[in-house]
């Protein structure tokens, strides 16, 4: 069964995708995406949404697996994704053992490794524009293996009460994040393209 986490702030987000091994029950981050964004002038935002930005280091909008994916949401072989159908889309399949963004797929890291994709998304005001197909030109993207340790913890689907099944999920995401953030830090790679990187998790 797969999960995805999406972490947001003003100049980048950061997607990560788990799977969860039936036999050992341990989650496993199969995948991390981080991409960095032109922030959006705070001018151009409400009052609110404008505090929430200053007030808010970090969005979180996490979602626990459904017991079924919904696969009707997402395009056929794909089992997660962000943003699906959106202009930073990002789907993950552990089937095909890839991650798609900006319309390009990446194989999985070897065996016991992550996969980590740094995408620079930032749109300068002279942006080149792809007239016929009117989008920008296709963003940089590094690809990067490290390694992050199975997070063993009680299984969500194993749960015999909703909200047993949530207190599940709220401490396995906790741990996962702490791994991903641990990763991350580790990468001289990800300060480079986010040069105010913090851990978010202690």
């Amino acid at each position: 069964m797969g999960s995805v986490t999406v972490v947001g702030a003003a100049d980048f987000t950061v997607d990560h995708f788990a799977e969860t091994d039936r036999a050992t029950g341990a989650a496993r981050v199969t995948a991390i995406v981080v991409r960095r964004v032109t922030p959006q002038p705070l001018r151009s935002l409400s009052l609110g949404e404008s505090l929430r930005l200053l007030l808010t280091p970090f969005r979180r909008a996490s979602r626990p697996p459904p017991d079924v994916p919904p696969v009707r949401d997402l395009p056929p072989g794909w089992n997660a994704g962000s943003d699906v159908g959106g202009p930073r889309e990002v789907l993950h399949s552990a089937t095909l053992r890839r991650v798609r963004v900006a319309g390009r797929e990446f194989p999985f890291a070897p065996p016991a490794q992550t996969l980590v994709l740094l995408v620079d998304d930032r749109r300068p005001a002279d942006a080149t524009v792809d007239a016929d197909a009117g989008a920008t030109t296709a963003p940089p993207i590094t690809s990067h293996a490290v390694t992050i340790p199975p997070v063993a913890c009680a299984s969500p689907a194993a749960a015999t009460t909703d909200a047993e099944r949530r207190r599940r999920w709220r401490a396995e995401s906790e741990q996962l994040a702490r791994v991903v953030d641990e990763a991350l830090t580790a990468l001289p790679e990800m300060r480079r393209l986010v040069p105010m990187w913090r851990p978010r998790t202690r």
